[in-house]
């Protein structure tokens, strides 16, 4: 992936509420969509009191896909992402990548354990795009776990709906939530960016929405691609990683267990995601329904469906923080 405008302004908005400075290393040497010039003037624009980078001290950015941008998207000269860091007010910024062509600052395979040296390093550990691509999720989510400090903040931006064949996976909202919770990690935000297929990576603005576990949002939209921007703390180191049930599941089947050993009555409360996502007068009808649910054409039943867990939703979602940079 790269570092846009718009992503760049998403990281600024949340370099201020989690107050993020130090030492960042990137998983993955990124891409930044315009030189040093452009940058100063976007940072100018946003009123962002950056730390300016003197001409002979500048480095740039010479990657097979730059080269496509000089000419596609008129993006003459880029930074090279260290110096992006740099100039957003970090002491020192470093890369991580499994390829020696793009000159990271550490050069290791995300599917191998994290050598000692790296770890509990890092004020920011912050991956572009990177986890898609990477076989051994478990181990790539734990190098992540172990390079970030006590207190340090964790953000990882990847793709959920729209690049199919691009990568190994495309990740669900409940493993960041499931997963980081359960390795220590707090004051977790997760934000659905919805933006352009095929966008120039110009300063049009996109729409992150904020999600919160258990939202039934539209995950995909027509012309659109979406991505998930997962930002957590590291409240506290765990002795070894632990690997997580779903949540969901965890509490379903509990609640399955306790109901049958209750009450008639509670085990009439038992339900499942799709009936909780529809209305209180769908769901008091619901044998009546079923008969006529099952009848319905698949063209006919599913916009009905979308429908009905849409106003289910709707309030609950409208209340949701909703940032358009």
């Amino acid at each position: 992936m790269a570092i846009d405008h718009s992503l760049l302004r998403m990281f600024m908005k949340m370099q201020e509420r989690y107050k993020l400075s130090g030492d960042i290393v990137t998983i993955g040497v990124q891409d930044v969509m315009f030189n040093h010039q452009g940058g100063a003037e976007f940072f100018k624009e946003e009123n962002y009191r950056f730390t300016p980078i003197d001409e002979k001290q500048r480095t740039y950015r010479t990657s097979k896909a730059q080269s496509l941008y000089e000419g596609i998207f008129n993006v003459k000269n880029p930074m090279h992402m260290h110096d992006l860091f740099k100039m957003l007010g970090f002491r020192n910024a470093s890369s991580l990548d499994a390829f020696d062509a793009d000159s990271p600052t550490i050069l290791q395979d995300m599917n191998k354990p994290i050598p000692d040296q790296y770890k509990n390093k890092y004020d920011v550990v912050f991956d572009v795009g990177s986890m898609e691509h990477v076989f051994d999720v478990k181990q790539f989510v734990q190098n992540c776990v172990e390079m970030v400090k006590d207190d340090g903040v964790l953000i990882i931006y990847d793709a959920l709906v729209g690049w199919h064949n691009e990568c190994f996976y495309n990740f669900q909202t409940p493993f960041f939530f499931d997963v980081f919770k359960a390795n220590g990690f707090d004051n977790i935000s997760v934000f659905l960016n919805y933006f352009p297929k095929y966008h120039d990576f110009g300063k049009g603005k996109t729409t992150w929405l904020r999600f919160e576990y258990g939202d039934r949002p539209t995950f995909r939209k027509r012309n659109y691609c979406t991505h998930i921007f997962f930002i957590a703390r590291k409240a506290k180191t765990l002795p070894e990683f632990v690997v997580p049930m779903q949540g969901y599941y965890t509490e379903y089947y509990n609640d399955f267990v306790k109901a049958q050993s209750g009450p008639e009555g509670e085990k009439a409360a038992l339900s499942h995601y799709m009936l909780e996502n529809m209305p209180t007068p769908v769901r008091a009808l619901f044998p009546m329904l079923v008969p006529i649910y099952r009848a319905l054409p698949t063209w006919l039943r599913t916009p009905i469906i979308d429908t009905l867990i849409y106003l289910k939703n709707r309030s609950k979602l409208a209340a949701r923080e909703r940032i358009r940079c």
